[in-house]
């Protein structure tokens, strides 16, 4: 309020000052101060419900701590509107900085006024869906397509916040959760094919929904919707067996399968898929809804295998939860079918 007073007061001086020169000039108004959007990021771990009790989650292929760079958008309530290109978010130390600066009307105008920011790590094929125009905070949301190649894939982090630029001193405090449903693959033989050598190279997952919407409002820590009503909206994925000391998975590797479970994948390099739940295969007939893959060598202990691998089936039932890192336990034994759903061991 003293500031205004002060200006008030000042004019009539400058005025004055302006009549009694034979020079040209004429007061300038002070000029408001560009500031860029700023924020602080955290995260909630990956939940993992098979590590021991109090221990944490394993490390996510994504972290606060590795991220390189983030997009943001907000919601004004005042004109009930989107802010919707995206503002590329750069970390400098701890602190990350934008491209744009808070809106005026927010920064100066009404620096007590809440404004709600969305973030999301997500780059490639993701739109930024608001609506055009006048909208609702509650449709803030962005698509995410999950690349069937492994170099595509990523962790996706999302988070949002309520706040004023005087209640955050102009940095925003963002706090991520992990959105998408991390998978890891144990597999074992049963007692079934003690007789049997089994080497599998990789597992592949048919027919899983691969884009969906995710609305940031919408439950405690955002909901999916997903689009499942044409056959592009599904894919496959593939895991690579992954040798004990080699950095991740290849084509040239298989691991030999024992009665004790083995991990597939290595620790920590998840594939990361859109939350869903899956219906299986019902095994009756051809190949449908959700099923396994299992590209593998099958032979009798002591002999020699074939040189080529087979492919293996088992339908795939499960609910795969976001932000934590979901457990595929596969058991390979008798019930192993063709792609007709035929027995392999009759």
């Amino acid at each position: 309020m003293n500031c205004y007073k002060f200006l008030l007061i000042a004019l009539p001086l400058a005025m004055i000052l302006s009549c009694s020169s034979d020079d040209d000039s004429e007061f300038e108004q002070p000029e408001k101060k560009s500031y860029p959007i700023m924020m602080t990021a955290t995260e909630r771990p990956l939940a993992d419900p098979d590590a021991p009790k109090g221990a944490p989650g394993r490390a996510p292929k994504v972290t606060t701590s590795t991220l390189d760079e983030f997009k943001v958008f907000w919601f004004d309530e005042n004109s009930n509107t989107f802010e919707r290109t995206g503002v590329l978010m750069i970390k400098d130390g701890n602190i990350w900085s934008g491209e744009e600066s808070w809106p005026e009307y927010y920064a100066f105008d009404y620096p007590d006024k809440d404004l709600h920011f969305y973030a999301y790590n997500i780059s490639g094929d993701v739109a930024n869906m608001s609506p055009e125009g006048f909208g609702d905070k509650g449709d803030a949301a962005i698509t995410v397509k999950i690349m069937e190649a492994s170099e595509q894939q990523t962790d996706l982090l999302a988070g949002k916040n309520v706040v004023s630029y005087n209640k955050c001193n102009g940095v925003i405090p963002m706090t991520f959760d992990h959105i998408s449903a991390a998978v890891k693959v144990n597999i074992l033989k049963t007692k079934s094919l003690e007789g049997y050598t089994v080497d599998v190279r990789e597992v592949v997952l048919h027919h899983i929904v691969n884009q969906g919407d995710y609305y940031f409002e919408q439950g405690e820590k955002g909901t999916w919707s997903l689009y499942n009503d044409k056959s592009e909206y599904y894919s496959s994925y593939t895991i690579l067996a992954h040798k004990d000391g080699a950095s991740t998975g290849d084509q040239n590797s298989e691991i030999e399968v024992e009665t004790s479970p083995k991990q597939l994948n290595k620790d920590g390099d998840y594939l990361f898929l859109i939350p869903q739940k899956l219906t299986g295969w019902d095994k009756s007939s051809s190949l449908s809804n959700s099923y396994i893959e299992i590209k593998c060598k099958i032979y009798n202990k002591g002999s020699q295998p074939d040189a080529n691998y087979q492919s293996v089936y088992l339908p795939l039932s499960a609910e795969l939860k976001m932000g934590y890192i979901n457990t595929l336990n596969i058991s390979m034994g008798t019930a192993l079918r063709d792609k007709d759903g035929n027995k392999i061991f009759q």
